[in-house]
């Protein structure tokens, strides 16, 4: 296209010639688009949202989403309008997802989960290397590491 973005000619598309392009195609037109809207959908979904980090995350989708069904959009002059109706769509998806997810805690907070069940044969071995000196029970720890024939169904 004459005169456009991308040309060198420097000369600003509007939204509808860029929606035009990226229809036909043209990757540089959805990330010019992206560039030149991304500043206030995330302005907009920080607001909404109060997280950076999701806001991003739901940007990211909002546009995402607005990409896949550009063919869909019935009157380009009014990008923006839908593109905002997309992402206040895509944080409140975000927000049921949130509501739905069970209870987050940090991992340092979170209790340790129960060691699973010995055998009989498990519990006396550890017992009999609990009462070797630490060096004496290395050597056995490596010895059984190193030398695979030691292990159980393996003859020597």
């Amino acid at each position: 296209m004459a005169g456009g973005a991308g040309d060198g000619s420097g000369a600003l598309r509007s939204d509808e010639d860029l929606i035009a392009a990226a229809r036909a195609g043209e990757r540089g037109a959805a990330d010019e688009l992206a560039r030149r809207h991304y500043p206030a959908v995330l302005a907009a979904l920080a607001r909404q949202l109060g997280d950076p980090e999701e806001a991003r995350d739901v940007a990211q989708d909002t546009f995402l989403a607005a990409f896949r069904g550009l063919a869909g959009l019935r009157t380009p002059r009014l990008f923006a309008v839908w593109l905002r109706r997309i992402a206040r769509n895509q944080a409140h998806q975000a927000g049921r997802r949130r509501a739905q997810a069970p209870a987050q805690i940090p991992l340092e907070q979170a209790p340790e989960a129960p060691a699973p069940a010995l055998t009989r044969e498990q519990r006396l071995v550890r017992r009999a290397l609990e009462r070797l000196s630490r060096a004496d029970r290395e050597v056995l720890l490596l010895d059984g590491y190193f030398c695979p024939t030691h292990r159980k169904g393996k003859s020597s």
